[in-house]
C-alpha cells in the first residue's frame, strides 16, 4: 500500500518492467525537463523591437485571428458532441448560441469574450476532473456504471489494478487502455485542445490591444 501511495504522485520501481513501460514511465520526465530548458533559453533572447520589423507582416493578423476564432468554434463543438453528457452540454450550449448569431449574420456581442474565458476555465477543471477520475480510488467512490459518472461524463479510460483476470494487470505501474469507442478517448483531447486554443486566442488578443 505505501508504495501503491507513492507511485500517485509519480515515483515507481522500474524492476520487472518492459523496456517500453521504462519509456513511458522516464521519457515524458525528461522531455518536460527538456522542453522547459528549451523555454527558458527562448525567453531569455533579446526582444527584438516592433520599428524594426517589416511592415508587410502585419497582413496576417487578420487571418490568424479569424483562424483562432474558426478552431476556438471547432473544439468547442468537439467537446460538445464527441461524448453526450451535462458537463459537455456547456460546451454545446455555448456553441449553438455563437454559431446561431454568426449565422444571422450578427456580430459577437461584447460579452462573448469573457463568456469564452469562463468557459476555458471551465474546460480547465472540467480537464482536471477527468484526468483525476483515472485514478482507481476515485473510481472506487464513484464506479464508472453509476448513474452520477455517466450523467457527469466520467469515463475511466484504463484499466484499474486488479481489476482484470490476468495477473500482470495486478501491477499498477502498467497501463492498459480499456476497448472504448474512439470518440470516448477523442473528447478529453477535444476539451484540453479548446483550453489550449482559447488561452493562445485571448493572449493574441490582449497583445494586440497593447501594441495597438
Amino acid at each position: 500500500m505505501p508504495e501503491r501511495l507513492v507511485s500517485l504522485i509519480g515515483l515507481n520501481r522500474l524492476d520487472d518492467l518492459h523496456v517500453l513501460e521504462v519509456l513511458r514511465l522516464l521519457a515524458l520526465d525528461f522531455a518536460v525537463l527538456f522542453t522547459s530548458v528549451a523555454t527558458l533559453l527562448v525567453s531569455n533572447r533579446p526582444v527584438v523591437d516592433e520599428t524594426t520589423r517589416p511592415f508587410p507582416q502585419r497582413r496576417w493578423r487578420v487571418p490568424s485571428a479569424v483562424m483562432g476564432d474558426f478552431l476556438v468554434l471547432l473544439l468547442m463543438a468537439g467537446a460538445g458532441v464527441l461524448q453526450a453528457s451535462l458537463s459537455s452540454l456547456v460546451y454545446f450550449a455555448v456553441f449553438l448560441g455563437t454559431a446561431t448569431r454568426l449565422g444571422m449574420h450578427l456580430p459577437l456581442a461584447k460579452g462573448y469574450r469573457l463568456l469564452r474565458t469562463c468557459l476555458m476555465l471551465y474546460s480547465a477543471a472540467h480537464i482536471l476532473v477527468l484526468y483525476a477520475y483515472q485514478l482507481d480510488y476515485l473510481q472506487g467512490l464513484v464506479p464508472p456504471s453509476s448513474l452520477e459518472a455517466r450523467l457527469i461524463g466520467l469515463s475511466p479510460l484504463r484499466v484499474a489494478p486488479c481489476t482484470g483476470d490476468d495477473s500482470a494487470l495486478s501491477d499498477f505501474r502498467l497501463l492498459v487502455f480499456r476497448r472504448l469507442h474512439w470518440t470516448l478517448y477523442l473528447s478529453p483531447l477535444a476539451v484540453l485542445g479548446f483550453y489550449f486554443v482559447v488561452a493562445t486566442v485571448t493572449r493574441y488578443q490582449l497583445l494586440q490591444k497593447t501594441v495597438n
